[in-house]
């Protein structure tokens, strides 16, 4: 394997400490201040890039502008998540893809459609930069994961309230996984290294977080927050809502422990609870 093979560069964004739209422009300068210390090849944005429930509909997408300027600016690639702010009345995930969309530094992409999906779910093969045979397996494979939550865009429920988005990554999106992980791996004949990233992180980590002793130097951030928000929070097994916890995302959870060569699972949402 030939290093350095990616310098990469994590930015899990959120906007729980101010609210609105001066959030989401001071957000512009904590990232200037992090790449004027870092030289990233890529930048992976770890969901949450829009308060989107402070946003108009006719131009709450327009706010990626401001998140992906530092990026433009030096002319970096980037790749994002999405996270339960990015969902909203007048918020749409697929808005925000398209609007990622007219810059080509982005590597955002959708490989898995269907209703219950999500939209940022894809991969990205890395390979090495003296590659010379085209047909050469990817050094590196930087799987991305869609966990979803906040609210259904321009649904409400028969109440009159925003429809909640189910927060977890949903069981096709699994299978989508597995299925694309065991095709690559047959195409070359060998297990491929791996990171994953997802928003908002699964219960394995809250669970180490709580039930493990957690080494600051080891496991660092899960210990900044007490209880880290999971996936599934609040919901029930059978999808519907007001549960403790349903167990919603066991079945990504156990792919991504049967996957060889995945080193390392990221995630934002509770702003210090990377899992490494």
């Amino acid at each position: 394997m030939h290093t350095p093979l990616l310098r990469l560069l994590t930015l899990p964004l959120d906007a729980w400490d101010q609210w609105g739209h001066v959030n989401d422009m001071n957000g512009v300068g904590v990232i200037n201040a992090v790449l004027d210390e870092e030289s990233p090849d890529l930048v992976v944005l770890n969901g949450d890039l829009i308060t989107g429930e402070n946003q108009y509909l006719f131009n709450g997408s327009h706010y990626v502008d401001l998140i992906v300027g530092p990026l433009l600016d030096r002319n970096l690639t980037w790749a994002s998540t999405y996270g339960n702010h990015d969902s909203s009345y007048n918020l749409s995930r697929a808005s925000i893809l398209e609007r990622e969309h007219l810059w080509p530094n982005s590597r955002t992409k959708q490989m898995v459609f269907g209703e219950k999906s999500g939209v940022s779910n894809y991969y990205l093969p890395v390979y090495a930069n003296n590659r010379t045979n085209c047909n050469a397996p990817p050094e590196l494979m930087l799987w991305f994961f869609d966990s979803r939550g906040g609210s259904y865009f321009q649904q409400l429920d028969e109440d009159g309230n925003q429809l909640p988005m189910e927060d977890w990554v949903d069981v096709s999106v699994v299978d989508w996984f597995v299925e694309s992980n065991a095709r690559i791996t047959k195409k070359f004949n060998m297990t491929i290294p791996s990171l994953a990233f997802v928003h908002i992180p699964t219960n394995a980590s809250q669970a180490l977080q709580t039930e493990a002793r957690v080494d600051p130097k080891k496991q660092p951030g899960i210990n900044d927050d007490y209880i880290l928000a999971q996936q599934g929070q609040g919901w029930c097994a059978d999808g519907t809502y007001d549960c403790d916890y349903g167990a919603n995302d066991v079945p990504f959870m156990q792919a991504l422990v049967d996957t060889p060569g995945l080193m390392a699972v990221f995630s934002g949402h509770d702003h210090g609870d990377t899992c490494t």
